[in-house]
């Protein structure tokens, strides 16, 4: 997986990037063997490594040829310094998954995420059938009514958190929303719910236009 994250950027191919990449997860692996590792956690690692490393700061090598009008305190190179990276990393991985890893644990009774009575499937349940429901009734109702279990396509969306679904500046953009409302991340809801009305609405619009051009 390590391997063929991120593969359009140059920055995971690195193998002092890769080198990062298994051993947070692997460090976590051994710190959370009831959940362990699972497929898609490695691109969660991923965003927020890049977000580190972009905004780290290796002190030894600021250019300083010119006096700072407003030199920046010392805690601002501490919080930001390039040489632990990897150990803020790990950090806000950690933090991240203590909500996230719900999405990636099994039923007591299947190896798979689908069954019946794996929190993700309950989850998404609760998704199409609650909050979906409320915000468009016909919609649900449509779903229920074409028996696609609604984890079939919300599970990328809750466990990756969207990373695939945007670019990566959107990506990180939505994140930091996400975040700014707390651990809980219960946003996340809310936003499969937003991104189902939008597609539907994208839908008819494109049937709509193809009916005007006939």
């Amino acid at each position: 997986d390590v391997e063929r994250c991120m593969p359009d950027n140059w920055y995971f191919h690195k193998p002092e990037t890769e080198a990062m990449l298994l051993d947070i997860l692997f460090i976590y692996c051994k710190l959370n063997p009831d959940i362990g590792y699972r497929q898609g956690m490695h691109e969660i690692l991923a965003y927020v490594l890049w977000a580190v490393g972009q905004d780290a700061v290796d002190e030894e090598k600021r250019d300083d040829g010119q006096p700072e009008a407003r030199p920046e305190p010392k805690l601002f190179y501490e919080c930001l310094d390039a040489r632990f990276v990897e150990h803020d990393t790990f950090t806000l991985f950690s933090v991240i998954m203590q909500t996230v890893k719900s999405s990636y644990e099994i039923g007591s009774t299947s190896h798979t995420a689908t069954s019946s009575n794996s929190p993700i499937v309950e989850r998404s349940r609760r998704i199409t059938e609650v909050y979906l429901r409320q915000a468009d009734p016909e919609l649900a109702e449509h779903l229920t009514a074409i028996e696609i279990p609604p984890q079939v396509f919300l599970i990328r969306w809750i466990r990756l958190l969207f990373n695939r679904e945007f670019s990566m500046d959107d990506v990180l953009d939505l994140w930091d929303k996400l975040f700014a409302e707390g651990p809980s991340l219960e946003l996340v809801d809310l936003i499969c719910v937003c991104m189902l009305l939008r597609i539907r609405w994208q839908r008819e619009r494109l049937f709509h236009l193809s009916q005007g051009a006939d």
